[in-house]
C-alpha cells in the first residue's frame, strides 16, 4: 500500500458546501510528483467519469451504494406513479431510508443538496481507517467533485448564466 504523506498533508481541506479550494487540474498537478502512475491513472479515470479497468475496492463500495440508492429512488418514483418497476437491487435499510427522505423533500434543489450530503458522508465513512494512502486520494477527489457539482447549483451563478443566455437570445431575435 503506497503512502502519500506529503501529497495528502499538503492538500487543502475540503468542507461540504464550501467553494472548492482547489481545481481538479491543480489536484493532478499536486499529485503528479509523488503518486504512482497506476494510482494516477485510476484518479484520472475517476475525474473523467470513465470506468477503470480494475475498480479499486473503495470505488466498488462507493459505486454499489450509489447504484443501490439510484435504483431505490427509481423504484419509489415508479411506485408513486403507479407504474410497475421491478426491484432488482436490494440496498440496505439505510439506502431505503435515504431514498424515502430524498423523495420527501419539498424541492428538487433541496433533494440534490441532500443527495450531495449523503454522498459526502459516504465518502467520509469509507475514508475511516485510511491515512495517507491511495484510498484517501480517491475519496478526496470524490469529495472535490461533489463540491464542484454543488457550485453549479448556486443561485447567483445560475441567475448570471440565465441572464447571459437570455440576453444573447434577445440580441439574436432583434437581429432577425
Amino acid at each position: 500500500m503506497a503512502r502519500y504523506y506529503f501529497t495528502i498533508a499538503s492538500l487543502p481541506e475540503l468542507r461540504l458546501f464550501d467553494p472548492p479550494p482547489i481545481t481538479v487540474e491543480s489536484f493532478f498537478t499536486h499529485c503528479s510528483t509523488e503518486v504512482k502512475n497506476r494510482h494516477l491513472a485510476m484518479l484520472e479515470d475517476l475525474a473523467r467519469d470513465r470506468e477503470p479497468v480494475t475498480l479499486h475496492p473503495v470505488l466498488s463500495s462507493w459505486k454499489e451504494y450509489m447504484d443501490d440508492l439510484a435504483h431505490e429512488l427509481s423504484y419509489l418514483r415508479a411506485e408513486r406513479l403507479d407504474r410497475p418497476h421491478e426491484r432488482t437491487r436490494h440496498g440496505g435499510r439505510d439506502v431505503r431510508e435515504a431514498a424515502r427522505h430524498l423523495l420527501g423533500l419539498k424541492s428538487p434543489l433541496e433533494a440534490e443538496k441532500e443527495y450531495m450530503k449523503i454522498s459526502w458522508e459516504l465518502a467520509e465513512a469509507l475514508e475511516a481507517g485510511h491515512l495517507f494512502d491511495e484510498t484517501t486520494l480517491i475519496l478526496y477527489l470524490v469529495k472535490l467533485k461533489i463540491l464542484i457539482r454543488y457550485g453549479f447549483f448556486q443561485q447567483e451563478a445560475g441567475t448570471e448564466e440565465f441572464s447571459s443566455v437570455f440576453s444573447h437570445i434577445q440580441t439574436r431575435i432583434e437581429q432577425i
